[in-house]
């Protein structure tokens, strides 16, 4: 038994070891080309995840305190443009298009980062299919094509202001896409007669996102 009970210790010494050693257990806030563009938390750090154009992490042991302080010290560094903000949330970019967004909604004492690249864009071509035809051109051609069908697409375009976006998403309603509309200072969504779905969204940053979806389709039976 003395045998069996020492082997299982074994075992969990030997995997939380290995945990530390792998480091799925990261206390420690990172060094890579994103996250020193940010001022280093001072909290403790509970999980991270990070990708080429991307990173988001969650801290506890964060007091209003500590966290208007970070708050102030993104400020700081520049994160001061299309602010958005209340007591438990703050979202800005900076001068290069980088987008940081900060909450306090996962729970007392915890705080949610969310760090994005600016999009890559460039000269594009709208799209000459069907699902282009229906949609009004936006004013810009510059931008970056997500993804494209005949019956959809979902393009970024940049290079738009906000009074740009009310008056595109007009031009949209005008189009046809007044079905079940609906809009505030940063969306639109509407369907046209032929069951097609317009989304346009103000994403920050002079850049909107348009996308298309399918309309209805016959089928035999």
């Amino acid at each position: 038994m003395k045998k069996k009970i020492c082997a299982v210790l074994a075992l969990v010494l030997a995997l939380l070891m290995l945990t530390g050693c792998l480091g799925l257990k990261r206390q420690t806030w990172p060094q890579t080309e994103l996250t020193q563009k940010l001022p280093a938390p001072k909290f403790r750090l509970k999980t991270f995840y990070d990708s080429a154009d991307s990173i988001s992490a969650t801290f506890d042991k964060v007091s209003d305190e500590r966290y208007q302080e970070y708050v102030k010290a993104c400020r700081e560094l520049g994160f001061t443009l299309e602010t958005q903000e209340s007591s438990d949330y703050f979202i800005a970019f900076d001068e290069s298009g980088y987008r940081l967004e900060l909450d306090r909604y996962g729970g007392k004492n915890e705080m949610n980062l969310y760090f994005a690249a600016p999009r890559q864009m460039g000269e594009f071509i709208w799209p000459n299919t069907e699902a282009g035809r229906i949609v009004p051109a936006p004013p810009s051609t510059y931008g970056v094509v997500e993804w494209e069908y005949e019956d959809s697409f979902c393009i970024y375009v940049g290079n738009m202001t906000r009074d740009d976006f009310q008056k595109y998403i007009e031009e949209c309603r005008l189009a046809g896409f007044s079905v079940d509309y609906r809009k505030d200072a940063d969306y639109f969504y509407g369907e046209n007669a032929d069951g097609f779905s317009l989304s346009v969204d103000y994403a920050g940053f002079n850049t909107v996102c348009i996308t298309l979806s399918g309309g209805y389709e016959d089928y035999d039976y």
